[in-house]
């Protein structure tokens, strides 16, 4: 018997670690550049870009 079993609910809660990680260093990424810039964007266009980037993602996954 193994110790850790590859059941298909460890395997989810893996894949949702990962994107959730993914998520959230996109986000500090995003953050520490318009700080790095000097907060040259009104927060709200910042906003937007992330919005944007979301969403053409999903468009591209779809499209395969």
């Amino acid at each position: 018997m193994r110790v850790f079993d590859e059941s298909t609910e460890w395997k989810k809660d893996r894949n949702n670690s990962y994107l959730r990680a993914f998520f959230v260093y996109g986000y500090f990424g995003v953050i520490y550049e318009w700080i790095r810039y000097g907060f040259d964007e009104d927060p709200k266009k910042v906003q937007k870009h992330i919005v944007e980037t979301i969403l053409q993602a999903q468009t591209k996954k779809e499209a395969i």
